[in-house]
């Protein structure tokens, strides 16, 4: 990923070594590690920090309210506290997002159009991702495909959506 992340740069005119420089740092699936290293970061400092995932932003958003914050691949900023608004983020955060809840429906839409057999639909997340949460129960979570389920595990327990 973030080797594409160069490339539109250096495609904008950004050179490694001359007019940008990267300065990359891994909490190596340590989540207690997220403080520390964005800490780095902050104190280093940088004049920017573009950075994938939700609990990495947020660690990020805790660390500075001054540096830029580009952010890939969130699940649902809004909900997670990361910004107001998509269309106006505020702070010193901005980037894209992988889910909306929007979005959601619309993927089980297509999905029951591409193969008519499907009939239940797993989702499976992780506990503390703001993916999803909030939206069970919903008809759009179920693409509008009534009489089909979709399952949610959260905490151990099941949610059925229908």
């Amino acid at each position: 990923m973030w080797q594409t992340f160069r490339q539109a740069l250096r495609e904008l005119g950004y050179v490694e070594g001359q007019t940008v420089n990267y300065e990359y740092r891994y909490s190596e699936g340590a989540p207690d590690r997220l403080a520390t290293v964005v800490g780095e970061l902050v104190r280093r400092p940088v004049d920017l920090i573009s950075i994938f995932g939700t609990p990495p932003t947020q660690a990020a958003q805790a660390a500075t309210t001054t540096i830029p914050i580009v952010m890939i691949g969130i699940g649902d900023a809004v909900r997670a506290g990361l910004v107001a608004s998509l269309a106006r983020p505020g702070g010193n955060i901005t980037g894209n997002t992988i889910l909306s809840p929007d979005l959601g429906g619309k993927r089980l839409q297509i999905l029951r159009e591409a193969i008519a057999s499907v009939s239940r639909v797993g989702l499976p997340g992780q506990s503390g991702q703001c993916l999803h949460h909030g939206h069970a129960g919903r008809d759009e979570a179920c693409g509008g495909v009534r009489g089909h389920d979709a399952d949610r595990r959260r905490g151990g327990q099941r949610h059925r959506l229908r």
